[in-house]
């Protein structure tokens, strides 16, 4: 059955990727992508490529800090696998759900328990939402006035998207101060649904969640005396949002665009990511590119707006699920060809 439901996952996100670059290019003639591609400055798109180059990074030095604490391992080979595997299955997985267990299998084969590993996993989980719904609410106070007839179209999305990752940050919030009452608001919830006829079996929900409650917590006190790393990788959390937002910004000054600054496109940029977030598409393909064009429109203008899309995912998407998927299958072969090499 999970052999299946990865095959349709695989799938899924073929027939995603052709379809979205179908409906981006089905218009689009040799000679207009021939005058754009004139025109892209490749200095901006080397840019563009850094800048996620800072990204990874920087996701791995999260994760080689937190196996070091919690798992007492030095070895940034570890982490760099698990970086690099994690990214892989998080593109080609709705809610990008198949990272995680593939970190874990990944850190299980260098013999760290199944208990560290998801200590460790939770902790990054915890630090990435809570610092992006961070960073985009204080965006998004800080730029409402001046970008709001920019997102005209797209504000109920973008206002969702932020309501359901700032439900996130105070379940967070609730977890680490007092997961107790946690539970039992969610009870109530529970109970709620269940009587209108929205949920069955409310109380065998209930237990599961209350049972992941305690698992996350648990995880969590694994570094909570910790605070200089807990400081360290909130504001490594922030520069590393601030080079993967960074990438529109490149791409709109690639395509030789003037006018919007530097903060206004990364505003911009986490409000998509709020918007889209919550999407169940593997890697957000689709939802990612109608509310690029829903929410870039007027910034990018429309004559370049379907080039501006296929860049901006050139270079965040499939160069890093192409690069990611060659390491992936190169760590399989190499573990593959281990007890022949040893011999």
């Amino acid at each position: 059955m999970k052999k299946h439901a990865r095959h349709l996952g695989y799938l899924t996100a073929v027939v995603l990727m052709v379809a979205t670059m179908y409906f981006l290019m089905r218009n689009m003639t040799l000679a207009e992508i021939s005058d754009i591609a004139k025109r892209v400055d490749m200095k901006f798109v080397v840019m563009g490529f850094l800048s996620l180059l800072v990204y990874v990074g920087i996701e791995m030095w999260i994760m080689d800090d937190l196996i070091k604490e919690i798992c007492k391992v030095k070895g940034l080979w570890i982490s760099f696998k698990a970086t690099i595997v994690g990214q892989y299955y998080s593109l080609i997985t709705p809610f990008a759900s198949g990272g995680q267990p593939a970190q874990m299998y990944v850190m299980k084969k260098d013999n760290i328990p199944l208990s560290k590993s998801s200590a460790v996993l939770a902790n990054k989980f915890i630090f990435f939402q809570v610092g992006v719904t961070v960073y985009s609410l204080v965006l998004f106070l800080f730029n409402f006035g001046k970008i709001s007839a920019v997102l005209q179209k797209a504000m109920l999305f973008v206002i969702c998207g932020l309501s359901i990752n700032t439900v996130g940050l105070f379940c967070v919030i609730m977890l680490l101060y007092n997961p107790h009452k946690l539970k039992r608001i969610v009870y109530v919830f529970l109970r709620f649904i269940h009587n209108i006829h929205i949920i069955r079996r409310h109380r065998r929900k209930y237990k599961i969640f209350s049972r992941y409650v305690d698992e996350y917590k648990t995880d969590i006190d694994a570094i909570a005396k910790n605070k200089f790393l807990i400081a360290k990788s909130f504001l490594l959390t922030g520069v590393q949002l601030t080079a993967y937002f960074g990438i529109t910004y490149f791409v709109y000054r690639a395509l030789s665009l003037h006018g919007s600054s530097f903060f206004e496109i990364v505003s911009l940029q986490s409000f998509l990511y709020m918007a889209v977030s919550f999407i169940p598409a593997p890697g957000t393909l689709g939802a990612g590119e109608i509310g690029f064009y829903s929410i870039f429109g007027m910034v990018f203008g429309r004559g370049v707006l379907r080039y501006a899309i296929l860049l901006w995912r050139l270079i965040s998407f499939y160069a890093t699920l192409l690069i990611s998927a060659v390491i992936t299958f190169g760590i399989y072969i190499a573990e593959k060809l281990e007890p022949y090499i040893v011999k």
